[in-house]
């Protein structure tokens, strides 16, 4: 496929990290696109790919409707143009992603937020479940449509595509930074605490009394309480809660994690 002519789901990871240059360069003509076909990483993921969407369904109980549909907006005067990899029977769209048992859900949201963000802007969805395999293992999270979030990606595309337009070279530092930390994934979101004084005072207090056991453990169960029920992490400067999956809580200290457990 030319990539030329159009901002396409795969080019808002090199518009949101920085890596306009190379982006540019496919988009003038003066570059050539990375050629994948024989990366085995990435053929592995291409052959995966309706299995990976099979075993979501049989996950889920829900179907995958239409896969492949190619979609395409003209915004601003740029062409823009992706290729969903399906779209559900709830109405959300899915992408199926195949990575190493390495990799962790939050290095996936942080790789292809902007891709599954651009997508649902672009077929009008509500949300986006990404059904992901790693190595041998598989978890999927879906992630909600943030307007908010996606005005900084239009305006890093408008940006952009003016130094297209004008055959101009764009610049290659001082780039603009996208922060996606409200969007709700799996429905649950980010609060930040730093303006919350009991959550601080009890984070100072945990940090503090980490070797004194017995009060410790007291103000970590008063900590982990002030996570409320529609809430994936609470974060402040000092610490953060991080919930699981299965409902699990941890406290996480700057650069010291500490379980749960």
């Amino acid at each position: 496929m030319d990539r030329k002519g159009f901002i396409g789901g795969s080019d808002m990871y090199a518009l949101e990290h920085g890596k306009w240059f190379d982006l540019w360069q496919i988009k003038t003509g003066r570059k050539e696109p990375d050629d994948l076909s024989h990366m085995f990483n990435v053929n592995l993921g291409i052959e995966t790919e309706l299995f990976n969407m099979r075993w979501f369904e049989i996950q889920t109980d829900i179907m995958v409707e239409q896969t492949q549909l190619v979609v395409e907006k003209n915004w601003s005067g740029i062409p823009c143009r992706g290729t969903l990899d399906g779209i559900c029977s709830n109405g959300n769209i899915i992408e199926a992603k195949h990575t190493s048992s390495f990799t962790s859900m939050s290095d996936i949201l942080d790789r292809y937020m902007g891709q599954v963000q651009f997508y649902m802007w672009l077929s009008d969805r509500p949300a986006a479940h990404l059904s992901v395999i790693f190595g041998n293992k598989w978890e999927t999270a879906t992630v909600s449509r943030n307007a908010a979030l996606m005005d900084q990606y239009l305006e890093m595309m408008h940006s952009f595509w003016d130094y297209v337009r004008a055959d101009s070279v764009p610049p290659t530092n001082d780039m603009p930074k996208t922060d996606w930390s409200q969007v709700e994934i799996d429905g649950l979101k980010v609060r930040n605490a730093n303006n919350d004084n009991h959550f601080v005072s009890l984070a100072h207090d945990y940090v503090s009394t980490l070797f004194s056991h017995k009060q410790h453990e007291s103000i970590k169960k008063e900590l982990r309480s002030m996570i409320r029920d529609d809430e994936r992490e609470v974060t402040s400067d000092l610490v953060s809660i991080k919930r699981s999956k299965n409902g699990s809580c941890r406290i996480i200290i700057h650069t010291e994690e500490v379980s749960d457990d």
